[in-house]
């Protein structure tokens, strides 16, 4: 019977509600941190090993975060891997739709009616955790505490709540919510202001229990708590690196589309979580916190379905509202385009994707080897920050090819193919000679020149800049012998620039002769300039080198 004279003692009332929710996330964040804590070492190996495409990081996310209860880690650990250049945003956005549906573990948890264990738990919990050093058994008992805490916090929310199943104004304000989109924005609200999608569902579950709202009235709340939990999350990120901002209005898109397109279909949804809740009448409250839980993981099950193979459009659509800055492309790093594992049923098509691959990097590294001959032209010398960005994304671009040739490596070839593997695989090798020579030869010694505030005089930088150029052509030519056809004519002109080199490189040492003194600051700058002639010298002999792979063995 409703009653609208009835006592209440709001004060106790708030107190216990509010203490049971403290207590409810109190023990959310145990249980989150024992399972991080067990699982943490291993999380960011399994999301940038497994994630290799959205579909892959959907299940990845998905089982991650199942694991460790919390979606918000899950993101953070994304949006770290997008940053350092191990996985695209698209991928990462498959991870982040995978934790929408991993997080729905949650509500399935605390669905279950443990109340009368939860003390059980939680002096389980501390005995375990007062009992032993060791870390494994202490994270475990950490756990089972934190279980405790959350069945324990949902008890005293329900008891709190008890003397409001008879008040009649409080009645009034639920039926309220059973408009589904003042629901919605409800739980958003609560959800951004408590900053917990968790504690937003505990309630949901304790007030669904208890009869105060009808399960399509909880739906609307779910739906509003999966789109208030993503603005706190983008409110955070305004902050933090771009990457983390993208990926947020990713996750935002996602639930909020995800929620509007569920609002006319409210009352099918909640059929459903009772049809596989073994309960298919709208009265009964006996199981409705597993029908709360089963509508939340039913409704982002169906979301992730639908939305999957849409990840492009909500990419493009985060560049578009967050674009690329320049020194964002810059940092972008450089991944093969042409090594298709598909082609590896072929070594054929295989070996000649490593060939375009290979004639790519060549462009690269000619922009490198630009760069730093801008560099040595300076009258006064700037920081090699830039130049030293790209030639660790070509080590690792470099690293990125040998990977696949490792790969094309496993498989069968006939004998033609092979003597086709070994050419490529050796100029893949000379390749990275080339960029250990640019950094102990190049980036080191002008590193040096800045650091000592010296600079090569104006006729040594004449000689420099011109055997820069004559070693710019030989290896232009080389990485074109064996990447194009009639790669013999290109292999032959880069031998044939040996005495034009040897020449150079004679004026440039007759130059030193006549200019070294006994002065320590002529010294140091005859010493760095050298190391940069032989790091030209070396250059052009790992061209020679490459070159000749493209002759005929004599």
């Amino acid at each position: 019977m409703i009653e609208n004279s009835i006592i209440i003692n709001w004060l106790d009332l708030i107190l216990n509600f509010s203490g049971g929710l403290a207590i409810f996330l109190y023990g959310m964040q145990l249980l989150i941190n024992s399972l991080v804590s067990v699982a943490g070492n291993q999380l960011k190996y399994l999301l940038s090993k497994l994630t290799t495409n959205r579909f892959t990081g959907a299940l990845t996310g998905t089982i991650v975060t199942a694991i460790i209860q919390s979606s918000s880690i899950t993101t953070v650990l994304t949006v770290g891997l997008v940053s350092a250049g191990l996985i695209n945003l698209s991928q990462a956005a498959g991870v982040i739709m995978g934790a929408n549906l991993g997080t729905t573990i949650t509500a399935q948890i605390i669905a279950f009616d443990l109340n009368k264990l939860a003390l059980f738990m939680i002096v389980f919990g501390v005995v375990i955790q007062l009992t032993t050093n060791q870390k494994r058994p202490k994270e475990v008992g950490r756990l089972i505490l934190g279980l405790g805490f959350v069945f324990f916090g949902m008890h005293m929310m329900s008891d709190a709540m008890y003397p409001l199943r008879a008040y009649g104004p409080f009645i009034e304000i639920m039926k309220a919510i059973d408009q589904p989109f003042l629901g919605i924005i409800l739980g958003m609200v609560f959800t951004a202001l408590v900053q917990s999608s968790s504690a937003t569902l505990g309630i949901i579950i304790v007030l669904a229990s208890n009869g105060f709202i009808s399960l399509p009235a909880g739906i609307g709340l779910i739906l509003g708590a999966n789109i208030g939990t993503t603005v706190t999350a983008m409110l955070a990120s305004i902050r933090a690196n771009r990457d983390a901002l993208r990926a947020a209005l990713i996750h935002f898109q996602f639930n909020l589309l995800g929620a509007l397109i569920w609002l006319p279909f409210i009352p099918e949804l909640a059929y459903w979580a009772q049809l596989i809740s073994n309960d298919e009448t709208l009265v009964s409250t006996d199981n409705m916190a597993r029908q709360v839980a089963n509508a939340h993981t039913l409704f982002n099950l169906i979301n992730l379905l639908i939305f999957l193979p849409l990840v492009p459009i909500f990419v493009r659509s985060a560049y578009k509202l967050v674009p690329l800055k320049a020194e964002e492309r810059k940092r972008e790093p450089i991944k093969p385009v042409y090594l298709d594992d598909s082609l590896l049923v072929s070594p054929t098509l295989a070996i000649d994707a490593v060939r375009q691959e290979t004639h790519r990097f060549k462009g690269k590294f000619l922009l490198l080897m630009r760069h730093l001959m801008e560099q040595i032209q300076n009258n006064k010398m700037e920081k090699l920050s830039e130049q030293s960005l790209l030639l660790n994304q070509l080590k690792n671009y470099q690293t990125e090819i040998m990977r696949y040739l490792g790969k094309i490596s496993q498989k069968d070839m006939s004998e033609t193919e092979k003597l086709q593997f070994i050419q490529i695989m050796q100029a893949v090798i000379f390749m990275d000679s080339m960029l250990e020579t640019i950094d102990l030869e190049f980036i080191k010694v002008l590193e040096r020149m800045i650091e000592l505030d010296i600079q090569p005089s104006i006729t040594m930088r004449k000689w420099i800049i011109s055997l820069a150029q004559e070693v710019y052509k030989a290896i232009d030519k080389s990485f074109n012998a064996i990447t194009q056809e009639k790669g013999e004519n290109f292999a032959l002109q880069v031998l044939a620039q040996k005495d034009k080199v040897d020449h150079l490189i004679r004026e440039v040492l007759q130059h030193q002769a006549r200019h070294l003194n006994p002065h320590d600051e002529r010294i140091a700058i005859f010493r760095l300039e050298m190391q940069l002639i032989n790091g030209f010298r070396r250059l052009y002999t790992l061209s020679k080198r490459l070159a000749r792979l493209a002759l005929p063995e004599k």
